[in-house]
């Protein structure tokens, strides 16, 4: 069984891997160069867009929202990266960062001890990913519609637990002081939240590089039959990646209620799309089997970014949310136009 790592696709023929050479190959490999160096690029470029533009756009408090914020995103895009690349999606992301902040802060003003409520939200998060992965892959039903059904049965849940009033609630400290922008980790000036966000990175790609889920991940978004002819777990794949998916966003909601210093469910809706946005935008395929959380920390970055210098110029929230769209779509068509890994010879 073979599998894609990340940020790796297949570039070469059995011919050209015995020693042959033809210019397609050698072509392609640069444009796959260029396309996983553009999302860096782009960053950069918005960033200096950014400086010149918006002003106070390089201060340190600035630089500190963005950082904070790009950590929400890219948490919560962790599972969605893998989610993606194993040919799925997850449209339930918004509901569990919803849940997240909301079981969290209030359990909390209840006198709940910290480490029940996590232990409770992993719990929710494997059972989640269970219902996620394990209907779609049992009963072979698209796994845009069970997130779907996921995502109400959540919303109801956490509306008959609160009887439908908006739940009243407090952050613990610790998480209020992670995501401060004046808080630092020790000597180093950023928001400890980035600690966190670190974490999940190393977890996570080496989860893609290190690992035998990892090569059934790429083997089955690549060629799902094939990859069963070569004895890859499907099912268990998928489950283990929707829960990856569900704890991820859990994590960033329990992050967001220090954040917002308070119990939100809606907290939690603009982060469906920013959360997609970030994968395409950082050059994962929407086809599956390629790219890689590398290249959705970028995006996620990016998206932010982006989303800063909009506020940043005046837009009203509308507008930002039409610019932003138009800006993706642009992205995409530029460097998101590869034909899926299994067409590649």
């Amino acid at each position: 069984m073979t599998a894609q790592s990340d940020d790796r696709s297949v570039t070469e023929s059995p011919i050209e891997s015995r020693g042959a050479s033809f210019p397609r190959g050698k072509l392609w490999q640069r444009v796959q160069s260029l396309s996983i160096l553009s999302p860096i690029l782009l960053a950069l470029v918005l960033f200096a867009v950014g400086s010149a533009v918006v002003s106070n756009f390089t201060s340190r408090d600035n630089i500190d929202s963005i950082l904070i914020l790009a950590s929400f995103l890219g948490i919560c895009s962790a599972g969605q990266t893998l989610v993606i690349i194993l040919g799925g999606i997850d449209l339930s992301v918004a509901s569990t960062i919803g849940m997240g902040e909301v079981v969290t802060s209030v359990e909390y003003s209840r006198g709940m001890p910290l480490w029940q409520i996590m232990l409770i939200l992993v719990v929710a998060g494997v059972l989640i990913g269970f219902l996620n992965g394990g209907i779609s892959s049992y009963f072979n039903v698209h796994p845009l519609i069970v997130s779907l059904g996921v995502s109400f049965v959540i919303s109801g849940a956490i509306l008959i637990w609160t009887s439908g009033a908006s739940a009243q609630g407090v952050s613990p400290h610790v998480f209020s002081m992670m995501t401060s922008i004046r808080s630092t980790i020790g000597p180093i000036p950023v928001p400890p939240v980035l600690l966190v966000w670190v974490a999940v990175a190393a977890i996570v790609i080496a989860i893609q590089r290190r690992t035998r889920l990892g090569r059934e991940l790429y083997a089955l978004g690549s060629n799902a039959e094939a990859a069963g002819l070569a004895l890859a777990r499907r099912k268990i794949v998928w489950i283990f990646t929707y829960a990856v998916s569900a704890l991820g966003g859990l994590l960033a909601g329990v992050l967001l209620s220090g954040f917002s210093g308070g119990a939100d469910f809606s907290a939690g809706a603009p982060y469906l799309f920013y959360s997609i946005a970030a994968v395409v935008v950082g050059g994962t395929s929407l086809l599956g089997g390629s790219g890689g959380y590398g290249r959705t920390i970028v995006g996620s970055i990016v998206i932010i970014e982006i989303t800063t210098i909009l506020v940043g110029i005046g837009f009203s929230s509308s507008l930002q949310e039409t610019m932003l769209g138009i800006f993706i779509i642009l992205v995409v068509a530029v460097v998101g136009r590869e034909v899926h890994v299994r067409t590649r010879v």
